[in-house]
Order: structure tokens, then C-alpha cells, then sequence
């Protein structure tokens, strides 16, 4: 295919006005060594741009978003990307906020995931109007330094409010989460013993035996046994906003070892705001 013929799509195909069609075809010649692979990522922007996207094939849709992760690094070295992608949006950021929009809509659970890689790789903060939802799916890319740049991300911009989400995902996670991924969880959670982690877990996913010790999952139940302090452990299973059903869920997670200077027959001093005796 030569400049005339892409002269020529660009003029009949893609659906923009007549004076970013003609500063596309200005970008294309003074970028005339980069020709084919800018004007590929001209016809996957258009057909993004397009209501139409939702109802491509899955094929075709992933051919879009790796081409998009691809351009991400090029950019790096080639500005024309960046300049295409201001006469399609305006700015990068009005891209982004689309991205975000075609994620949300996006019923593929694998392509969504790698739309939620590149906003994590073109923002360290969440794109105008996210919540910490619409990254939430990352947590299940197939890479795990992607499982753990999601983490990150969603732990430094929301807080530990999100914590008990993100542990909800972790017991579906397929490959399993790795030790790296759990042993950063457990740490977060061991930054605030406050919070609620055993709520929404099924009974089952307290039995240790249920999995296997290379699973990041049975890494994390052993440190929070071994982390839980008496404080600690008295503020989850006692306070009382936590539902009954967490009390039990808790209650019923044995202890290897008792945590260090946990002591049964002090529960009523302590819950009362009492202070029990030294002990000579």
C-alpha cells in the first residue's frame, strides 16, 4: 500500500471532519518512515471511536488494544503517535476517558483487562470519574507483575477501603496469586487490623488444606494467623459494627499458635475497658 492509497482511505474512511483528515494526512508525510505502522494505528483509533466497536469480533478487538499497548511504547520515541492521537481526541487525556468508557461497556473479560493495563501504564492516578471498580479486573491478568502494578495502584490512590474487594478477587484469581502478590496483600491489610478481610469469604477458604503451600493464597492465611496480635485479633472478631457472620467466619479460623500474650480470661477486662491484673 503506498501514500496515495492511504491518502485515499483516510479521505473516504475514516470519519472525521475535513481538517483532521488533512492533518492526519500532514502527520503521515512529514512521518513518511513510519507510514505503514501510523496508518494502522489510524484505522484501529477509527474503529474505536466507533459505537460499532462493541459488536467487532473478539479477534479484532484484541488486535486494537495490543496495537494500542504497542503504540504506548513507541510513543516514547516516535511523536507522531502523540499527534495522532490530539487530532482523534483533543488531548491524551480525553483518550484515556474514552478507554475508560469502552472498558466499562466491554462484556470480554480478557480484553478489558489489558484496556485496564494500558490506563495503569499511561496514569499512576485514576482517570476522571474512575472508581476503584473499573480497575478491579486487573487483578486477574495472566502476568503477575501486572497483578501487582493493579495492587499498587489501587491500595496508593483508594486506600484500605478497597482492601476487602481486592480479597474477594484474590480467592478467584486462576493462575493462582503468587507469593509475591499475597505477602504484599498481607502486608496492607496488616497496616490497618481494623478492617474487616474475612468478610465476603466462604467458610472453605479458611481450611488450609484446601490449598496448595505454593499458593499465594494459603501464604496469606498463614501470615495473618501469625500476624494477629491480641489487640489485633480482639478488634476482628469482637467490635461491634462486624456482622455475626464474620464473628463465626473468625472464630473458626484456628490459630496455630497462639498469638503473643493472648490470653482467654482477660476477653471481659479488655472488652470492657477494664485492665487486668500483673501478674507477680
Amino acid at each position: 500500500m503506498n501514500r496515495l492509497d492511504i491518502e485515499k482511505f483516510i479521505r473516504e474512511e475514516v470519519r472525521l471532519g475535513e481538517e483532521k483528515k488533512k492533518q492526519l494526512n500532514r502527520i503521515l508525510i512529514q512521518y513518511s518512515n513510519k507510514l505503514l505502522s501510523l496508518f494502522q494505528f489510524i484505522k484501529d483509533l477509527d474503529a474505536f471511536i466507533q459505537d460499532s466497536f462493541e459488536n467487532l469480533s473478539s479477534t479484532r478487538k484484541f488486535e486494537v488494544v495490543f496495537n494500542f499497548l504497542e503504540a504506548k511504547q513507541m510513543k516514547k520515541h516516535n511523536p507522531a503517535i502523540g499527534e495522532i492521537i490530539e487530532v482523534f481526541f483533543g488531548s491524551f487525556p480525553s483518550f484515556l476517558s474514552l478507554i475508560l468508557q469502552k472498558s466499562r461497556k466491554e462484556e470480554n473479560v480478557a480484553i478489558r483487562i489489558y484496556l485496564i493495563e494500558f490506563m495503569l501504564d499511561c496514569s499512576k492516578v485514576p482517570i476522571k470519574d474512575s472508581t476503584f471498580f473499573d480497575y478491579l479486573p486487573g487483578l486477574h491478568h495472566k502476568e503477575d507483575l501486572n497483578r501487582c502494578q493493579t495492587l499498587n495502584f489501587l491500595y496508593l490512590n483508594f486506600g484500605e477501603k478497597v482492601l476487602p474487594a481486592i480479597l474477594r478477587e484474590v480467592f478467584k484469581m486462576n493462575p493462582p496469586p503468587s507469593v509475591l502478590f499475597s505477602g504484599t496483600l498481607g502486608h496492607f491489610f496488616c497496616r490497618h487490623p481494623h478492617i474487616p478481610w474475612a468478610d465476603g469469604l466462604k467458610k472453605e477458604d479458611f481450611n488450609m488444606d484446601k490449598w496448595d503451600r505454593k499458593d499465594g493464597r494459603w501464604l496469606f492465611l498463614e501470615e495473618m494467623k501469625n500476624s494477629i496480635s491480641r489487640i489485633q485479633f480482639l478488634s476482628l472478631i469482637f467490635k461491634e459494627d462486624h456482622r455475626e457472620g464474620e464473628k463465626r467466619k473468625l472464630a473458626e479460623f484456628k490459630l496455630r499458635k497462639q498469638a503473643v500474650g493472648f490470653r482467654f480470661d482477660r476477653f471481659e477486662v479488655i472488652l470492657h475497658g477494664g485492665s487486668a491484673k500483673r501478674e507477680r
